[in-house]
């Protein structure tokens, strides 16, 4: 923020922050055009399930980086806590300090090697993050953060990346499994850090073929065979949640090393909010979505053929009548621009009980719809006020979120994120 040393201008600048504070706090979350519900029953429910069908082979880790996915980091912890979850995957400090005033008992494992900043605010504030590294010297540093702070020794997991080509130590540049026997023990010998933690990522297993991510998980567990000594007390996790759905659950044994003291833990975000990345992981049919997003109608009009729609002439009515609603939502409350993309529209929305095309591109704050068919095939009348689903269900019809990421060629989590960003959501 701008140090401001003129006197009038901070006054005025404090003043016109405290104006909008009491105005968003004094605004209805009821009255914005655009309305995201999060099913709290729907997250309890996801939750419980996800922990029967892992139980007792494996420990959940709630993923609820990025707020919750969109979904609500303060509101959906409660629930999570109630359904028996006691490990939370996180990124940024912010998330870190959410589950802190609300919970200093939980594990909380950042799932991104933190900068040097990040690391000593969480080691000052005492908040007992568990944090991820690559290298000794990562684990070296921290070790002196703490040794600063005069802190409890930081519980620290090692990343080995053996396929994700990202975070985490990549270990097809290792020799052998030696030398991770070797870094092992300089970790050993350091103060201040404890190794509590060996994990990997599996970067492909929503793919149409899983063989990398078997690949993935094959040499990780490898690995761990050869470097983890068997009386070492550690937790180990490989599986995200396509990964978890498609590999670990399905097979009775793919855990092939056991040991009396290794546990391992799964990290699941997309299946406990009722998503998946990809059409090829199959969702147990208990899990429901938790979010919906609705708006309304704000305008109706009949354009005669040969009318432009959008920006950039985008599109153009073909019909000797064209019926259009306009719904007060765009990219900037969420809805993806990238639902116009390669010359031609994607996507649908809910309008009484039945799919409208999107028509157009999208405009920063509205979007249009071609409800000709609705109107005049179907013989109905379209209302100012009428409720429009983005995504959920309406009528004998729904529309999903992975449907609208398929649309604007993304994964749901990008959507659930933007339109939890930009909007109030109401808990229910």
């Amino acid at each position: 923020m701008v140090e401001l040393t003129i006197p009038l201008a901070k006054q005025q600048f404090d003043y016109a922050v405290d104006q909008v504070e009491r105005v968003q706090h004094h605004c209805s979350s009821t009255t914005h055009p655009i309305q995201v519900l999060i099913h709290q029953s729907h997250f309890y429910n996801n939750c419980k399930t996800l922990i029967q069908l892992c139980s007792p082979k494996y420990i959940v880790c709630a993923v609820v980086k990025a707020d919750a996915y969109g979904h609500g980091l303060a509101q959906v912890l409660p629930v999570a806590y109630q359904s028996g979850i006691t490990v939370f995957g996180v990124v940024h400090n912010e998330e870190i300090a959410t589950i802190r005033a609300q919970n200093k008992i939980v594990r909380v494992i950042r799932l991104r090697i933190g900068t040097y900043q990040e690391i000593e605010e969480a080691i000052c504030k005492g908040w007992n993050v568990e944090e991820m590294v690559d290298t000794v010297e990562t684990v070296k540093v921290i070790a002196s953060i703490a040794q600063n702070y005069k802190s409890t020794p930081v519980k620290i997991h090692w990343n080995w990346d053996t396929g994700m080509g990202a975070m985490g130590l990549p270990c097809q540049l290792m020799p052998n499994a030696s030398d991770l026997q070797r870094q092992l023990q300089e970790i050993d010998q350091l103060q201040h850090v404890q190794l509590v933690g060996i994990m990997t990522h599996c970067s492909s297993a929503d793919i149409e073929k899983i063989n990398h991510a078997k690949t993935q998980v094959n040499t990780f567990q490898e690995l761990v065979r050869q470097v983890i000594p068997e009386d070492r007390d550690i937790l180990i996790h490989v599986a995200n949640t396509p990964t978890t759905l498609r590999y670990l659950l399905q097979h009775k044994e793919p855990v092939t090393v056991k040991k009396e003291k290794w546990k391992w833990m799964v990290r699941l975000g997309s299946a406990l909010y009722g998503t998946r990345t990809s059409w090829n992981v199959s969702l147990p049919k208990e899990l429901q979505p938790i979010m919906t997003v609705k708006t309304s109608v704000v305008q109706v009009n009949t354009f005669p053929k040969g009318t432009c729609i959008g920006y950039g002439n985008s599109f153009v009515t073909a019909l000797d009548k064209t019926v259009v609603a306009v719904i007060p939502m765009g990219f900037s409350e969420g809805l993806l621009r990238n639902l116009y993309h390669q010359g031609k529209n994607h996507g649908s929305v809910l309008i009484q009980g039945t799919k409208c095309p999107l028509i157009g591109k999208l405009s920063a704050n509205y979007a249009t719809i071609d409800v000709t068919e609705l109107v005049q095939t179907n013989r109905r009348s379209i209302s100012i006020g009428e409720e429009v689903i983005v995504v959920g269900k309406q009528g004998k019809e729904q529309i999903l979120a992975e449907e609208v990421a398929e649309w604007a060629d993304t994964i749901h989590t990008e959507f659930h994120i933007a339109v939890g960003r930009n909007n109030p959501k109401i808990f229910v």
